[in-house]
């Protein structure tokens, strides 16, 4: 019996693993993408600041900035969408709503191509009361 066990659990893992083959990574160049610092910090607003790096073949269908009360990684609770974005180069928005006195906020700046999001390190702020 516990040979037959052993057997089928190599069985379930190399079943998994092959599965596992069908995932396309992405090919680089990678599309990067930094957070920069919150600038500008008052108790009607913040700045968010990103900067794309680096280009990928595929376009870059939209950039912006993800941020929420909690740390996340992929999934915030707001975010805010720039648009397409065809050179590389910073940018920036202003964010004046949803924003509460003496929170602490986590933002990260990302971009979306064909397919993939990248996304920059996250940084915090805390708005003051």
């Amino acid at each position: 019996m516990k040979t037959f066990r052993n057997i089928a659990f190599v069985f379930v893992v190399l079943s998994l693993v092959s599965a596992c083959n069908n995932y396309e990574f992405p090919t680089p160049p990678y599309a990067t993408v930094e957070t920069l610092p919150v600038t500008d910090i008052t108790s009607t607003s913040v700045t968010l600041h990103g900067t794309l790096v680096s280009l990928t073949t595929d376009p870059v269908l939209e950039h912006g900035f993800l941020w929420s009360y909690a740390d996340f990684d992929t999934n915030s609770e707001f975010k805010w969408s720039l648009g397409p974005k065809t050179e590389t180069g910073s940018f920036d928005y202003k964010l004046s709503e949803d924003i509460v006195a003496g929170k602490t906020y986590y933002v990260k700046a990302y971009v979306k191509t064909n397919g993939y999001t990248f996304y920059g390190q996250m940084t915090t702020f805390n708005r003051p009361k």
